[in-house]
C-alpha cells in the first residue's frame, strides 16, 4: 500500500536530473610546465580537472610541448591527448592580473560553462573527488537557475578552489576584473582580492562553506584527507595525489570496518519504467566457448554487466542453449552466421609494433543484428560492450547524462579514453545510431575493410557518417596496461574476464553482493477480543492470540548490490521502495512516506472509529497479508524486507 501511494505520487512530479546525479561541474584550470607530469597522470587516470563534466585548460605552452614525455613514456598514451588553449601571457607562478583576466574571458567568451551549475577554477594541484564534492556544492545549489553566489571557505575564497554558480560568472564576465592591476602580483593572495572585489561590486552573493577545501600548505601536521570535506591542496607528487584521493574514499577497500554505511541499490532504481533518464541499451558479442559464456552467466543470474542496463541484447553465433544452458528458459540470443573471432593485424606505436585484433568484419555482423531487432530505438543510448566490462550503472547513466540532455542529444559517439575509441566500451546516441543503421552501407565498401581492429572501423564509419565525437574521461577506466583498483568515480572498468578478479572490482567500486533467501517466512500475531453480555449489571471477556506462520515464495528482485556511499542515499528517488531497500538503507523514504500516509490515514481511522465505537464489539480474527503486500509493509504493518 505505502509502495503503490508513493509511486502513484512521484509519476505526477517530474524528476530531476540533479536529483539522481548532482550539481554539474565546469572546471578550468591553468598550468605551468612543473605542473605537466601531474596532469599526465591526472588526466590517464580521469581524475581532478578531468573528473569534472566539461573542463578547459590553460597554458602559455602547447599541448605537444607540455606532455612530450608523457606521451613517450606511457604505452597507452592517447594518440589525441588534453586539450590546451594558448595564452598570450606568461602562466608563471604566482600569475599576472593580465594572465588572470584573459584566462576569465577566454571562458566566458567560449560559453560552454553555461550549460552547468557550478563553475570551479582550480589549482593543478587540488585534489578533490566529484561525488564528495557536488555534495557540498549542491548544499547550496544543485539546479539550472541558481543565485548569483561564490563559495568562500572562511573569510576568503581559496585560491586553490574558486567555486562560482554560472550566473556570479555571468556577471563577472560582464566587469572581466577590470579594477585590478595588470602587473605581476606581488602575493599569491592579489588573484583572490580582486576577484572578491569584482564579485563584490558585480552584486554577487559571497557564501561561507568550510567544508569546500582544506589547505594544508602551512600545516606542519599529517596531511590526511578525510571524507567529509570537499577538497584538498597542494598536492604536487602523483604518490601524495593517489593518497589524498584514496583518504577521501576513490577505491573501497572490501570489507574494512571503516567502510561508510552501506546503502542498497538494486535494479528497480534503473528501470526504464522508473523514468530515470538517460536510459541505456547494451548488447554484447560473446563467443559459445571459452570463459566468456561462464563470466555471461554469472552476470546473468545477478543483473550485472549489459543486464543492469535498462534493455540488453546478446548476440553470438550459437543458441541460448549452447551458450547459456542455465539461463536459456529467459534470455535471448540474436545468433548471426560465421566465425565470432578474427584474425589479427599490427600497427606500429612510438616506434613499438602491436597486435591487435581484425575483427571489424564480425562487429559489423552484430551492430547490423542490433539494428535489425530495433528495440535500441527506445532508448537514449546505445552501448557495445565486452563480456569483461565491469558495469557500475548509476556512474555509467551519470557520465552519459553530463554529456548531454537526453532530449537533445543530437547524433553523438564518445570518445571513452583520452580522446580515443576503445572496444571495450562503445556509446553513441539513439541518433546516432539510427545514422548508422541507415548507412553503414557505405562503411563496409573499402578494400579489406573487415581486416582492421572493430574500434578504428568504427570510428572512421562514423566519422564517415558524420556523427559528431564527445570526450568522457569518466566513461571506462582501462586497467589493461596498469593493473589497479577499480574506483568509486568511473562507469566501467575493463578488462575483468576472470570471475575473482570481476567481483573484486566490484568491490573496489563500493558494491557488495547479497545473496538472498529462496523463500521467506512471515509471522504475524493477532489479538481478537470477544465480549458477551451475562446480566445486565455484568460483562464477560474473552481475549485470545493467534500466531499466523506462512513461508512463501520471495518476490523481491534475485540480486542485490550494496552501494557504499552516503552521497547516493538522498539520490534515489523517494518512490523506490522495495524490501531490500526498506531494510537497509532509504530511512529518508520511509519517513517520507510514513508522514505522508499518516496525513490521510489519521482522519480515515478517526471517522472509522467514530462509526464503530457506536456498535457492539465483534470477535475478530486478523487474515494472513498478501504476499506481495507482507514483503513491503512486514509484521505488523513495520517497514520491513527479506
Amino acid at each position: 500500500m505505502l509502495f503503490l501511494f508513493l509511486f502513484l505520487a512521484a509519476v505526477q512530479v517530474p524528476l530531476s536530473t540533479a536529483m539522481l546525479f548532482g550539481p554539474s561541474l565546469f572546471c578550468f584550470s591553468v598550468i605551468g610546465q612543473r605542473q605537466a607530469d601531474l596532469l599526465s597522470n591526472l588526466f590517464l587516470e580521469g581524475i581532478g580537472l578531468f573528473g569534472c563534466d566539461e573542463y578547459m585548460l590553460f597554458s602559455s605552452l602547447p599541448a605537444e610541448e607540455l606532455f612530450k614525455n608523457s606521451m613517450s613514456a606511457h604505452p597507452t598514451w592517447p594518440t589525441s591527448g588534453p586539450v590546451v588553449h594558448l595564452l598570450s601571457h606568461s602562466v608563471d607562478m604566482p600569475l599576472s592580473m593580465a594572465a588572470v583576466r584573459e584566462v576569465w574571458h577566454r571562458v566566458s567568451e567560449d560559453g560552454r560553462y553555461k550549460r552547468f551549475n557550478w563553475i570551479l577554477k582550480m589549482d593543478p594541484e587540488t585534489v578533490f573527488h566529484p561525488d564528495r564534492l557536488r555534495d557540498i556544492l549542491s548544499l547550496h545549489c544543485s539546479h539550472s537557475d541558481c543565485d548569483a553566489m561564490a563559495l568562500q571557505n572562511g573569510e576568503v575564497i581559496p585560491g586553490a578552489m574558486q567555486a562560482l554558480t554560472k550566473a556570479a560568472v555571468a556577471k563577472l564576465a560582464k566587469n572581466q576584473l577590470d579594477d585590478c592591476e595588470d602587473e605581476a602580483a606581488d602575493s599569491a593572495d592579489a588573484e583572490v582580492q580582486c576577484l572578491q572585489k569584482s564579485l563584490h561590486k558585480s552584486d554577487v552573493k559571497l557564501v561561507k562553506e568550510p567544508s569546500l577545501f582544506k589547505d594544508f600548505s602551512t600545516s606542519h601536521s599529517m596531511r590526511i584527507c578525510t571524507l567529509s570535506l570537499g577538497s584538498f591542496w597542494p598536492f604536487l607528487a602523483w604518490p601524495d595525489y593517489m593518497t589524498c584521493m584514496g583518504q577521501a574514499g576513490y577505491s573501497v577497500q572490501p570489507d574494512a570496518p571503516s567502510n561508510p554505511s552501506q546503502v542498497s541499490w538494486t535494479r528497480d532504481v534503473l528501470q526504464q519504467g522508473y523514468y530515470v533518464r538517460p536510459t541505456m541499451f547494451c548488447w554484447v558479442l560473446v563467443q559459445h566457448k571459452g570463459e566468456e559464456p561462464e563470466l555471461l552467466k554469472w552476470q546473468r543470474q545477478r543483473d550485472l554487466g549489459i543486464f543492469a542496463c535498462d534493455g540488453w541484447m546478446i548476440v553470438s553465433n550459437a543458441s541460448a542453449r549452447e551458450v547459456l544452458p542455465a539461463e536459456a528458459w529467459h534470455t535471448h540470443i540474436s545468433i548471426i552466421h560465421g566465425n565470432t573471432t578474427g584474425g589479427r593485424t599490427f600497427r606500429t606505436v612510438h616506434g613499438k609494433l602491436i597486435s591487435e585484433p581484425a575483427d571489424a568484419g564480425v562487429y559489423a555482423k552484430a551492430w547490423e543484428a542490433v539494428f535489425e531487432e530495433g528495440s535500441y530505438r527506445s532508448f537514449d543510448w546505445v552501448l557495445k560492450l565486452d563480456v569483461g566490462v565491469v558495469v557500475v550503472p548509476e556512474r555509467l547513466r551519470s557520465a552519459l547524462n553530463a554529456l548531454c540532455q537526453p532530449s537533445a542529444c543530437g547524433s553523438k559517439i564518445v570518445h571513452n579514453f583520452g580522446g580515443d575509441l576503445l572496444g571495450p566500451v562503445e556509446a553513441m546516441s539513439a541518433k546516432a545510431a539510427s545514422t548508422m543503421a541507415a548507412g553503414m552501407h557505405t562503411c563496409t565498401t573499402a578494400a579489406k575493410w573487415e581486416m582492421q581492429p572493430e574500434y578504428r572501423w568504427l570510428s572512421s564509419c562514423v566519422s564517415t557518417l558524420g556523427i559528431g565525437a564527445v570526450r568522457s574521461a569518466l566513461l571506462l577506466s582501462d586497467h589493461k596496461a596498469l593493473p589497479r583498483p577499480c574506483d568509486t568515480v568511473h562507469g566501467c572498468f575493463s578488462p575483468f574476464m576472470n570471475l575473482g578478479y570481476h567481483a573484486l572490482c566490484l568491490k573496489q567500486s563500493g558494491y557488495y553482493y547479497i545473496a538472498p533467501p529462496p523463500t521467506t517466512t512471515l509471522t504475524r500475531t493477532s489479538t481478537s477480543t470477544s465480549v458477551t453480555s451475562t446480566s445486565a449489571t455484568f460483562t464477560t471477556s474473552t481475549v485470545s492470540t493467534t500466531t499466523v506462520t506462512s513461508t512463501v515464495p520471495k518476490v523481491a528482485p534475485m540480486s542485490i548490490f550494496a552501494f557504499e556511499g552516503r552521497s547516493f542515499q538522498k539520490k534515489l528517488p523517494v518512490w523506490v521502495i522495495t524490501a531490500e531497500n526498506e531494510q537497509r538503507g532509504i530511512p529518508f523514504a520511509l519517513e517520507i512516506g510514513a508522514a505522508l500516509l499518516a496525513m490521510i490515514a489519521i482522519p480515515s481511522l478517526g471517522c472509522m472509529l467514530c462509526r464503530r465505537s457506536a456498535a457492539p464489539a465483534a470477535t475478530s480474527r486478523d487474515e494472513p497479508q498478501d504476499t506481495a503486500e507482507a514483503l513491503l509493509t512486514g509484521p505488523a504493518g513495520q517497514a520491513g524486507g527479506v
